[in-house]
């Protein structure tokens, strides 16, 4: 069962990242790990902006947490999602074959106790269609496999928040003060700044 909606606010904040992941540019990756961008193709926005609009729209269509905002608007919220966009881009498997891939870590704080309640990487792995015809790969069917991932990561990351969520909650309803260990972080950490080594060097 879904369960009864939750009666907090959750702040979604666009994840850090360095370039050229944070800029629209459509990047891919060879096999000897050279980093490239397909050329005349762009994202609607760089790639940051896009995935916390996306999260956005998906934790809205999820409808489990009351309210929903984005760290453009200030309205006072419970909770705070924010991480590192490490990687979204086309790669090359050992194979040769592309595949469009996004690396995510995650924390979710509340904001309340001042306090990371979950930390989570996750990882997403959609190949793309190669076109029989040509043997060639288009930026269409890249972009094609993006939405897949996408989509994998949009029915995934509400059903953790809210998760980790009523477990805070439950831990604070039981006057456990520190709250309850979860499957994700083992114990609560304070609050830092959650940056991780970029999944590229240049």
């Amino acid at each position: 069962a879904r369960g009864a909606k939750l009666a907090v606010a959750l702040r979604i904040v666009q994840p850090s990242s360095v370039e050229p992941i944070s800029s629209a540019r459509i990047v891919r990756v060879t096999d000897g790990q050279r980093v490239e961008v397909y050329e005349d193709a762009r994202w609607i926005a760089p790639a940051p902006r896009m995935l916390r609009d996306y999260l956005l729209d998906a934790f809205i269509r999820d409808g489990r947490i009351a309210h929903i905002s984005h760290d453009g608007d200030r309205p006072k919220v419970d909770y705070e999602l924010l991480g590192t966009l490490n990687a979204f881009q086309s790669e090359q498997d050992q194979q040769g074959l592309p595949h469009a891939v996004i690396r995510l870590h995650l924390q979710l704080v509340d904001l309340k106790r001042d306090m990371i309640i979950a930390s989570r990487y996750f990882e997403y792995d959609q190949g793309v269609a190669v076109d029989s015809a040509t043997a060639t790969v288009g930026v269409d069917a890249v972009v094609s496999a993006f939405s897949t991932a996408s989509a994998q990561m949009a029915a995934e990351l509400p059903e953790w928040a809210v998760r980790q969520i009523r477990l805070s909650r439950k831990g604070r309803s039981n006057g456990n003060g520190s709250g309850d260990k979860t499957p994700d972080t083992g114990v609560e950490l304070p609050l830092r700044d959650p940056a991780l080594p970029p999944a590229i060097s240049f």
